[in-house]
């Protein structure tokens, strides 16, 4: 005659709920995890463009006063009262103020493509910061509290607690296996 088994009290079954939920709650948090890294790069990326555009403005203004010395300097020196070494001198500071504004320019070339990188655009698009570099608020926490504070923003910490909730029920799982069951059997 055939046999119909029920299990009444089935101890694994718990542990597997717990280990999907814990799963499922870990990978929301990495996600959430992936999500903070993607804002992180791109407003880095697009804080050192700004930083960069900031920078021309002050190198051409350098060259400008370089210039302005290097001209006195020649001008003085035709009058006799200087030396070739303050022409040179001169002469030697317009070169690295140029010098300057060239790698300057470079950063810039470079923080535009790593914005448009982080915003996953074509390289032949232009990239532009349009806001102006201004500075930020002040940091209002104590080391403790920024330590508390920047804890609480890593979803990638609670991402590893749920993947370890998930393991161990897993273990009461298998546990749960060689564990004796409670049935009708009819």
């Amino acid at each position: 005659a055939p046999a119909l088994n029920h299990t009444l009290v089935d101890l694994g079954r718990a542990p597997l709920r717990q280990a999907a939920a814990a799963t499922r709650l870990a990978a929301s948090a990495e996600l959430r995890e992936s999500e903070r890294r993607s804002r992180f790069a791109i407003t880095s990326a697009y804080l050192n463009l700004q930083l960069a555009d900031a920078q021309i403005p002050v190198w051409q203004r350098a060259i400008d006063l370089s210039t302005a010395v290097l001209r006195d300097a020649r001008a003085i020196r035709r009058r006799g009262l200087a030396a070739r070494i303050d022409t040179l001198q001169a002469e030697a500071l317009v070169e690295g103020d140029r010098q300057g504004l060239a790698e300057a320019e470079a950063q810039r070339t470079i923080a535009r493509s790593g914005l448009a990188r982080a915003l996953n655009l074509p390289p032949d698009q232009a990239v532009e910061a349009t806001d102006p570099l201004t500075p930020g608020p002040g940091w209002g926490l104590d080391l403790p509290g920024s330590i508390r504070a920047a804890l609480q923003e890593r979803p990638l910490l609670e991402a590893h607690s749920q993947q370890r909730q998930a393991q161990l029920a897993q273990v009461k799982a298998a546990r749960a296996l060689v564990r004796p069951r409670i049935g009708l059997l009819r």
